[in-house]
């Protein structure tokens, strides 16, 4: 097993740490406390799980830790050629653990990676911490003991002192066993003594087995009479059965026989109750068949009530809409006096708004003027540090020194120069004033133009509120228009439909007559109709009640069988 890496997340005092451990030999250094022990016990937690912690698995988790944070430990090693990654999580109050070989999910939960891992390792927990790690308090125990002292605590930490232990109970057990046979020789008889022993003891075995076979006869007698009495006990015990089956029986035959009595005194009341029904009934049929011909006549009347109110919404829908449209008239009439200064309107709009264009083309010449300018006058600007560099460089050199440009000796030349380059270095000085100065006045007269247009704005804003509004007047009138058409379409309509319904006779006196007629009539017509169906019950009745009286008679001859 050759370990490649480990990764810890919140375990012990590890927020988040990794290792990747290097061919060879490998030595962990650090002061007390800084985690040594912990990573090889999170190596141990990984393959064997809470088994291998030295706390309990609520202290496992880094102090410090949100509650909803994880605490895992992943673990990479190499055995037999394969590569193994060993993965296990606390998350919550749940552990969870999954191992991968070579890169395929081979083994998951907690329990099934440990027990994999136990088979793959070939050793548990206990052969893992007794043959590869040693804790560090036994380790530096070992350098204060004597050769002896150290071969027992390392028997100890392999624990071989058990096999030691079982070796010398062993080896106790052997002596006194040889000590019992020691004992059981010496204390034999010789062979005489117990051959007659031997004869005496066939006899009184001989003796045992005659009043062994004395007693099994007796024996046989006793439970073959135990048989007999067990079977008149049987005998007598179905008799009792039987008995209580037919009492049972007789019982429930007489509740059968009360209850059906009961249901035939109830069916007879019943048949009673239906025929007082039939002849009720014959007394209704007359009103039935009023009734029919009262809610023939009934329907008749709603159907012409139903088109004469018709008729007359319609004629109170067009008397409405003629009121509607004059209304409509009279509001597009309004509002088109409303539209009679509305071109006045648009012209000075449109006056403002070629000033605003005529201005933003000004302003526009003026900052393309300014560009320029500004570009000039930052060549201006270079030049005079160009010139004031020369200067600067010819007075480093100094009279003595040779012409920077043609390389002859300055000499005299040496002030011409120098003062040529101030006579320049000031015209380029005045060319510079000249030129701000002609800035200034371009923004002055850029800002006089936009707060000229900012004037033409404010009015342009005012007239395009004015110019909105007529707007909606024009809506308003389209809106009119649309409805004014919609309700002479409407109007068209509804003559058209009255001039096909002709003309329409009710009397609603009349029709309130027939009503009330038709309430009185309707409830004798639903009692007569609960009765009817209460009735067609009566032949059901008869034959419950013959079905009923067959069955008493039935019990009846059960009982009495």
């Amino acid at each position: 097993m050759r370990l490649i890496s480990l990764e810890m997340h919140n375990f012990r005092k590890f927020k988040d740490a990794e290792i990747k451990f290097p061919e060879g030999i490998i030595g962990l250094v650090g002061n007390n406390g800084a985690g040594k022990s912990t990573i090889i016990e999170a190596i141990g937690w990984a393959l064997y799980g809470n088994r291998a912690a030295r706390t309990s698995r609520d202290e496992i988790k880094r102090q410090g830790a949100a509650r909803s944070d994880d605490c895992w430990v992943k673990l990479v090693f190499e055995l037999g050629g394969n590569t193994y990654e060993v993965f296990r999580i606390i998350s919550g109050k749940s552990t969870d653990a999954r191992v991968k070989v070579n890169g395929l999910i081979t083994a998951s939960s907690t329990q099934a990676v440990t027990q994999f891992l136990e088979k793959k390792l070939g050793m548990d927990y206990d052969s893992f911490y007794t043959s590869i790690v040693a804790k560090q308090q036994e380790l530096n125990a070992l350098s204060d003991k004597s050769p002896a002292e150290r071969k027992k605590s390392m028997l100890k930490m392999l624990k071989i002192d058990l096999l030691e232990e079982a070796i010398k109970r062993v080896r106790e057990d052997r002596r006194n066993k040889e000590k019992i046979l020691e004992y059981m020789k010496k204390s034999l008889k010789d062979i005489e003594e117990l051959e007659r022993e031997r004869e005496n003891k066939k006899k009184d075995l001989e003796e045992y087995q005659f009043r062994k076979d004395e007693k099994e006869k007796r024996v046989a007698e006793l439970e073959k009479k135990l048989r007999e009495m067990e079977e008149r006990r049987r005998r007598e015990k179905e008799k009792a059965v039987k008995f209580n089956e037919l009492e049972k029986r007789r019982k429930l035959l007489e509740e059968r026989k009360n209850m059906k009595e009961t249901l035939l005194m109830q069916k007879t009341e019943e048949k009673q109750r239906l025929m007082e029904k039939s002849s009720e009934y014959e007394k209704l049929r007359s009103a039935v068949i009023q009734y029919d011909k009262v809610s023939k006549k009934k329907e008749e009347m709603e159907s012409d009530r139903k088109r004469y109110y018709e008729r007359e919404n319609l004629m109170r829908e067009i008397s409405i809409l003629q009121k509607e449209m004059e209304k409509i008239e009279k509001e597009i009439v309004e509002l088109n006096k409303k539209l009679a200064e509305e071109e006045k309107y648009r012209k000075d709009f449109e006056s403002i708004k070629a000033e605003i264009e005529k201005i933003d083309g000004e302003i526009g010449e003026i900052e393309n003027k300014l560009r320029e300018e500004m570009a000039e006058k930052k060549a201006i600007i270079s030049k005079m540090e160009e010139i004031s560099k020369k200067i600067e460089n010819i007075r480093r050199l100094g009279p003595e020194s040779n012409c920077p440009t043609c390389g002859r000796p300055l000499k005299e030349k040496y002030e011409e120069i120098i003062k040529n380059f101030n006579i320049e270095f000031e015209e380029q000085t005045k060319r510079k004033q000249i030129i701000e100065e002609n800035m200034q006045k371009l923004k002055e007269k850029r800002e006089e133009l936009r707060n000229k247009k900012e004037k033409f704005v404010q009015e342009m804003e005012k007239l395009e509120k004015i110019l909105l509004e007529y707007r909606v007047i024009k809506g308003r009138i389209e809106n009119f228009m649309r409805e004014r058409k919609e309700k002479e379409g409407r109007m068209e309509e509804v003559k058209i439909k009255i001039q096909e319904m002709g003309e329409i006779k009710f009397n609603e006196d009349e029709y309130e007559r027939v009503t009330e007629e038709f309430r009185r009539l309707r409830s004798l017509y639903e009692k007569a109709i609960v009765i009817e169906n209460e009735i067609r019950r009566i032949p059901k009745v008869e034959e419950e009640l013959k079905a009923i009286k067959e069955e008493i008679e039935f019990i009846v001859k059960e009982i009495g069988e």
